[in-house]
């Protein structure tokens, strides 16, 4: 049976529309301001037009919230600063939050851990005016997988759980607030080195955490085993040529992919760090 997780049970209960019209005009609240303005100009969400909530949401965060990765040095939005964005706008008798926690599956050589979160903003009349739902899920940490061994006990498996729905919360209130601050300036920053051409054959699929992707690789040059990291800023460099989607599912264990990037020490771990891909070579993904 799968277990609900009550993140935020603030405001009312789960209704059925009162007025269906306001479900299906939610989405011209976000892609069509005007048209959504004028449909819903009487409803309020916090005692404020949807006008006004909708530049609230979508405002850029100050500076002083952002988190940088350690990893990868790029920044993220933690999922503090989402929730009291959603209480300071919304109102915390305004919105509900579900995650729900999926079971963990193997994918591959790997085993995740998947949770999807729904967060339903009302207006103040109680009616859903805006339903969002993403999935998220994170890689679970098998002890002693690296040493050989084909069984082994999750290094934590309360954490990795509880990593999947801070993904798919974080993921869902992208919906809600939009990517383009952290686009912005991720893409403003350039590693130190990115102009080495690498050739790597898949040893894995792969596979998302953190709202990146890695997988196991084998430099087709050197014949060393690596970890490849793709990050989420450099996934712009990705759809210049091919939708996301698409590349991670062409890229399966046995693919070989030529890109530039560069090589890093992180942990004790040697990663390639992928840039962008080489145009030349990699026409077999458009």
């Amino acid at each position: 049976m799968v277990r609900l997780y009550l993140l935020v049970a603030v405001g009312n209960k789960l209704n059925l529309l009162k007025d269906r019209r306001l479900h299906a005009y939610a989405w011209g609240l976000f892609l069509s301001s005007e048209k959504g303005e004028s449909l819903l100009k009487d409803v309020t969400i916090n005692g404020k037009t949807l006008k006004q909530i909708r530049e609230e949401l979508l405002a850029d965060f100050p500076e002083s919230v952002l988190k940088e990765n350690e990893n990868n040095h790029s920044y993220y939005i933690p999922c503090e600063a989402y929730e009291q964005r959603l209480n300071d706008v919304v109102g915390i008798f305004n919105y509900n939050c579900l995650t729900t926690e999926g079971n963990i599956h193997r994918v591959a050589d790997r085993y995740v851990s998947t949770a999807t979160t729904l967060i339903e903003i009302l207006d103040d009349d109680g009616n859903i005016v805006i339903r969002k739902s993403h999935p998220g899920g994170t890689n679970v940490i098998i002890l002693g997988q690296d040493a050989g061994k084909s069984q082994g006990q999750p290094k934590s498996l309360k954490s990795d759980v509880s990593a999947a729905g801070s993904e798919s919360f974080k993921n869902c209130c992208k919906q809600l607030f939009g990517t383009s601050q952290l686009r912005r300036i991720n893409n403003e920053r350039k590693p130190k080195t990115e102009d080495k051409l690498y050739n790597v054959e898949f040893l894995s699929g792969l596979s998302s955490g953190n709202g990146n992707y890695s997988a196991s690789v084998k430099n087709l040059e050197t014949d060393e085993h690596l970890k490849l990291m793709i990050f989420e800023m450099y996934y712009p460099q990705i759809e210049k040529f091919i939708p996301l989607a698409k590349f991670i599912q062409s890229y399966k264990k046995g693919k070989t992919l030529k890109f530039y990037g560069y090589s890093k020490n992180y942990k004790g771990q040697q990663q390639l760090i992928f840039c962008r891909p080489d145009p030349k070579t990699d026409r077999n993904t458009g």
